[in-house]
């Protein structure tokens, strides 16, 4: 191999190994964004468990909590398979690095970046059990997510009673001495008006208030 062609097979190897680090970086991205949007389902699905909020489909409740993890088990099911798809760029740009260094190795034998990187990468097992491959543990990382936003669906669908759902806001009526906090309706001491309330035979949250003078 003559200087020009040495130099120029380092340089497409330098691009080689630039275009590794640019997948790599988008995979890492990938999976903090992905890593964001699981705390955040799981937060928005905990609160809503919590306060056993519904949706009323066909005049009939449904716990919304399910329909949370349901949404965010599409969308980080997205982020998988784009991180799989870059996942396959970058073992394409490995491969491509194996052969310029192959073919450099008898004028360059140092250059072996992507032979060690390769081998290292499954060297060992994971706590001497499973699998350290890379692509193992792209699988594992998202599988593992998938799998707790079921759960947490699943669990959701038991947590959330219609019958305790209640409204959190809170309804002053000054001039009649009345308050709402939730589904309980408090009447100040001087108040003079008679209330009248009508509830929702489900969740048993307040429908309409009628206060007529005494």
């Amino acid at each position: 191999m003559t200087d020009i062609e040495l130099e120029r097979t380092v340089d497409l190897w330098k691009t080689t190994v630039t275009t590794q680090q640019h997948f790599n970086s988008l995979q890492l991205q990938l999976r903090n964004f992905a890593l964001t949007l699981f705390v955040a389902v799981l937060s928005v699905t905990g609160y809503a468990a919590k306060e056993h909020t519904v949706i009323n489909i066909l005049s009939q409740p449904f716990p919304v909590a399910p329909f949370i993890c349901i949404v965010g088990f599409a969308i980080l099911f997205g982020f998988y398979s784009m991180d799989w798809g870059y996942h396959r760029l970058l073992k394409g740009a490995q491969d491509a690095c194996g052969v310029i260094e192959a073919s450099l190795k008898s004028s360059l034998p140092t250059a072996v970046l992507s032979e060690c990187i390769t081998k290292a990468s499954s060297s060992e097992k994971f706590l001497r059990v499973f699998s350290s491959s890379s692509t193992t543990r792209l699988h594992w990382f998202y599988r593992l997510l998938l799998l707790a936003l079921v759960i947490s669906g699943i669990l959701g669908c038991f947590t959330t009673s219609p019958a305790t759902a209640v409204k959190t806001a809170t309804v002053i009526f000054p001039h009649c001495g009345i308050e709402i906090q939730g589904t309980q309706i408090i009447i100040g001491p001087d108040s003079r008006f008679k209330v009248k309330v009508q509830r929702d035979a489900v969740n048993g949250n307040i429908q309409t208030i009628e206060a007529t003078p005494q």
